[in-house]
């Protein structure tokens, strides 16, 4: 009996040394932070790993930034270890295709335009004669930083004709002007003879939001100044819902449009302007029509696809045939589509004013955005692709919201410019 019960403890002995050695390696050897591909396993909300049995990961949860807590756990039982899971597979985001509303205010105001003054001298341009061009910034005046139409209209009113000292911005480089202005006689008051802006407004198609970041992505294209086609620097400004009322349908050489309305309420803030698109932080989670994953350029394949967007009260999808791939070119015209769907053709007569922005999918993947129609070819227009779109969206995913201008505080916006 003896024997039999020093038999016991030299078996529970060696069966607890074996089992600290096995929590042992399980410390020492397994690490405290993994990256797994299976982008599935994430999408259905759980996590379960298994590495060089015994030792396995406990099932854990999907948190807000796609990081997971778990537990290196002996047999797959008994929790030893705490592990952090992080996901390294190919990105996927929510496809919308949904109108929204973008006002932007810009850094400075933009010269739009330039007109002569009739004085007492004559017909005389002061901003003209002290160099500015259409396209011009101006960013100051005697040292004051100005940011409305109105207020560049007023000090230029108040200056009496007393010589003024503009801080101009042309093609990234500034430098000072001196303005004259003049009364004109028309009116009495001082003008410097030119036309300015401070902000834009448009309605588009948002393409997509990362689930993950809070950062959408929509146009594929900048925003740029109608009147001159310039691009327009950015110091703030804000994402809206809208909705579509009415549709100008296109004809060969005139581009037609859809007319959409801002509504009430906020998306969130607009972080970037850019000419792979407009970029913004959402406060509002907006609608979308489910998860895809985002196809590399070298995925899309000329051929049949499937374009997204609202043309009425809902998104619809509409087909349409890639006819050229420009793997080459992630800045304009990545893709040629062509609108084959007969009901949108009827409709709208292809690619409107309006629709950039609206997702193309082919093969169950985002390839990319519409953003350009060809005037002459209105069924037929450039797409971007979509992995040109969303690493942009990424350099906007840190951004603190708190450092955008996230509300336009009930100013209406002036899409129209003002003389000064």
């Amino acid at each position: 009996m003896k024997g039999f019960c020093k038999g016991l403890s030299v078996l529970a002995l060696v069966l607890c040394a074996a089992l600290f050695g096995q929590i042992w390696q399980i410390t020492d050897r397994y690490p405290d932070s993994v990256r797994i591909t299976d982008v599935d396993a994430v999408e259905s909300r759980d996590v379960s790993l298994r590495l060089d049995l015994p030792a396995s990961i406990e099932t854990v949860s999907r948190t807000e930034k796609a990081s997971y807590s778990g537990k290196w756990a002996l047999w797959g039982i008994v929790p030893v270890k705490s592990v952090t899971v992080t996901t390294d597979g190919k990105p996927r985001v929510r496809v919308c295709g949904t109108p929204f509303g973008i006002k932007l205010y810009t850094d400075g105001v933009l010269v739009v335009g330039m007109t002569p003054v009739d004085s007492t001298l004559g017909s005389i341009n002061p901003a003209a004669q002290a160099g500015l061009e259409i396209g011009d910034r101006i960013l100051a005046i005697d040292g004051q930083t100005v940011t409305e139409n109105e207020q560049v209209s007023q000090m230029v009113t108040a200056s009496g004709g007393r010589s003024m000292e503009f801080t101009v911005e042309r093609g990234g480089v500034s430098f000072a002007a001196h303005i004259t202005p003049v009364k004109s006689l028309s009116d009495g008051v001082y003008h410097a003879g030119m036309w300015v802006r401070d902000s834009a407004a448009g309605v588009g198609m948002l393409t997509f939001y990362d689930p993950v970041s809070g950062v959408c992505a929509g146009l594929g294209h900048a925003i740029c100044d109608r009147d001159t086609g310039i691009q327009l620097s950015m110091a703030g400004g804000e994402l809206v819902p809208a909705a579509i009322f009415d549709v100008v349908r296109g004809k060969a050489g005139e581009a037609g449009a859809l007319c959409g309305t801002f509504a009430a309420g906020s998306l969130g803030a607009l972080a970037g302007n850019t000419d792979k698109g407009i970029y913004g932080l959402l406060t509002t989670q907006p609608e979308d029509v489910g998860l895809y994953e985002i196809a590399a350029p070298y995925e899309v394949e000329t051929g049949k696809a499937q374009m997204l967007c609202t043309v009425d009260e809902r998104p619809a999808w509409y087909e349409v045939e890639i006819t050229k791939v420009n793997v080459g070119d992630t800045e304009k015209q990545s893709m040629t589509i062509r609108v084959t769907d007969e009901a949108l053709l009827e409709k709208t007569g292809g690619i409107l004013q309006g629709m950039s922005g609206s997702p193309i999918i082919q093969n169950g993947k985002l390839i990319g955005a519409v953003t350009h129609v060809l005037v002459n070819d209105p069924a037929a227009g450039y797409a971007l692709f979509a992995q040109t779109m969303y690493e942009e969206a990424q350099t906007y995913a840190d951004t603190p919201a708190e450092t955008l201008a996230t509300s336009i505080g009930g100013v209406t916006v002036s899409i129209s410019p003002d003389a000064a």
